[in-house]
């Protein structure tokens, strides 16, 4: 990704809650079949954090240490601000960096999170890479793209195809984490509303403002602002028509 267009996203997503679908009592409830002894202090990896609200919900849940990663800095930064806000400073360290190069050690968390990021890598090469930071008995929680079905419009297998080529059936995605040493301990789908409410919503509603303030200040949108916004309502409009047939499915496991 060019520079440019990386500053615009970050100029629409920064304000954001969300940089990507997921809810608060989505992030419990798949906290809660992680089976994690919430008494005693652990050490959590939350990777792809954005600007951190589910990192947020996670530090006021757990005791011990959740370390961010984002390879945004700017976000860090948000989530600094927020976690400084609700007196979660000393709870929540972040990190600068890409999740294919981690600063950790082996056997060092008790728990890696990651709510809609590991595309960024690809599952199954996320999947290997993160598992040796993973203690024995450790848990992993993450949403994930993934097919609801097997049937499905030609157009939507078209478009992901050119997205994200690795979009699966939960079975599958399930079979990758077992054959890399996973117990399953949960799954469930993330709930419509948790996109077109608590994700597409505000998203749209920035869309509009930006493009807006451009308008009235007479000032041209360029056409990498003008591809973002284009692309971003396309996004959701496919979601709208398609939402029965894909989402994101929250995926908990066990490494054993």
């Amino acid at each position: 990704m060019e520079q440019e267009e990386l500053q615009r996203l970050i100029e629409v997503f920064l304000p954001l809650k969300r940089q990507g679908p997921g809810s608060e009592i989505e992030t419990l409830m798949a906290l809660g079949l992680t089976g994690l002894d919430t008494s005693k202090e652990v050490q959590v990896l939350d990777i792809g954090s954005g600007t951190g609200v589910q990192t947020l919900t996670l530090a006021k849940a757990l005791k011990g240490t959740i370390h961010a990663v984002d390879l945004i800095p700017e976000f860090l930064d948000e989530l600094e601000k927020r976690s400084g806000g609700e007196d979660l400073s000393a709870t929540i360290q972040t990190h600068p960096c890409s999740m294919d190069a981690l600063p950790f050690s082996t056997n060092q968390f008790d728990l890696i999170w990651s709510e809609g990021a590991l595309y960024n890598m690809g599952f199954e090469a996320a999947i290997v890479y993160l598992t040796p930071f993973l203690k024995h008995g450790g848990a992993l929680a993450v949403s994930e793209l993934s097919w609801f079905t097997s049937n499905r419009p030609n157009a939507l297998d078209e478009h992901w195809a050119k997205e994200y080529p690795e979009v699966g059936l939960v079975s599958e995605k399930s079979t990758i984490l077992e054959a890399h040493g996973y117990a399953i301990k949960g799954y469930f789908p993330l709930a419509e509303s948790s996109w077109t409410e608590q994700y597409y919503a505000p998203l749209l509603q920035r869309c509009d403002e930006l493009e807006n303030q451009m308008v009235h200040s007479g000032q041209e949108i360029d056409p990498i602002t003008q591809h973002i916004l284009r692309e971003t309502r396309a996004e959701a409009e496919l979601y709208h028509t398609y939402s029965q047939y894909f989402g994101y499915g929250f995926y908990i496991a066990q490494k054993v």
